[in-house]
């Protein structure tokens, strides 16, 4: 069959339909709750038949596995994009931190997915989102690495393990998104970046 852009028509049609699926579940993930969320009812919000959407994903875990795995590409995707041409390191940092902050608020699912009593009470799907979560938690966490250390080169921060400042960061980043999510509140990503990195910089002390 012949190749258009490096893919067959079939190749490109099997893409469009997991697109539309990852789609559906990202929609019915957010309105339902992991647990509730059954692969009929993605199935019909995707506008197909439930046996189409098992030709592409054999369980739950394998679509809440595809979901979060396209998610978190996408974002450090655009993380890199960003930060490519910008040559002052704090921007750098402010970048990744309104980026992140922004992607919880996006895809406000994740947290309900994240619930332990749902997420959980599998375990397949406790193998494949732990998983999951080692694997890419370990690349925003290479991302930040070199770029605190590069902070400490140019002594914008002090000189301290930057692997151990990157995990800070992003347990800090991660507690911004909880607590929007516990409180009920309009997330404000671009602000709240801000005032982390605002804190990282110049302390809690400034007048």
């Amino acid at each position: 069959m012949k190749r258009r852009n490096g893919l067959t028509w079939r190749e490109k049609e099997r893409a469009r339909t997991r697109k539309q699926i990852l789609t559906a579940a990202r929609k019915v993930f957010s309105s339902k709750g992991l647990h509730e969320a059954s692969l009929s009812l993605i199935a019909s919000e995707a506008g197909m038949g439930k046996a189409t959407l098992y030709s592409y994903f054999a369980n739950k875990a394998d679509l809440v596995s595809a979901v979060l795995e396209d998610a978190v590409e996408q974002h450090l995707r655009s993380v890199r994009r960003a930060i490519s041409s910008e040559p002052d390191v704090r921007s750098m940092i402010r970048i990744i931190a309104v980026e992140h902050l922004k992607q919880f608020a996006k895809h406000r699912y994740f947290l309900r997915m994240f619930d332990a009593e749902d997420m959980f009470r599998s375990r397949e799907m406790r193998r494949k989102i732990r998983g999951l979560m080692m694997r890419n938690y370990s690349r925003h966490t290479k991302m930040l690495e070199e770029t605190f250390a590069l902070a400490a080169e140019k002594g914008l921060i002090v000189k301290a393990d930057p692997g151990k400042v990157a995990h800070v960061f992003l347990a800090v980043l991660h507690a911004v998104s909880l607590y929007w999510h516990i409180r009920g509140v309009k997330p404000a990503p671009e602000q709240e970046g801000r005032m982390i990195c605002d804190v990282l910089f110049d302390g809690l002390g400034r007048a």
